[in-house]
């Protein structure tokens, strides 16, 4: 699968400060599941993340504390 073209899915912290995880559409962006729950950890919620979506999505990790975007494998981009 182009990987232009997949859906991505993000992971991140929520105003309780709790991890969840939310996947949008390629398409028109908009989110078409979210984890239900928030997870202590950011691995945990990364793990959930990827057992649930599979390997046919893009995956990144919003920080909210320094405003970056971190792709595994891939390094840290600037400006979310």
């Amino acid at each position: 699968m182009n990987e232009d073209y997949s859906d991505l899915v993000e992971i991140y912290i929520d105003d309780a400060g709790e991890w969840r995880w939310r996947r949008k559409s390629s398409g028109n962006h908009e989110v078409i599941a979210t984890s239900g729950e928030g997870y202590v950890s950011k691995g945990h919620a990364n793990k959930m993340a990827h057992r649930v979506n599979g390997n046919s999505c893009r995956f990144v990790t919003l920080d909210e504390e320094d405003d970056q975007v971190v792709f595994p494998g891939l390094g840290v981009e600037q400006d979310a």
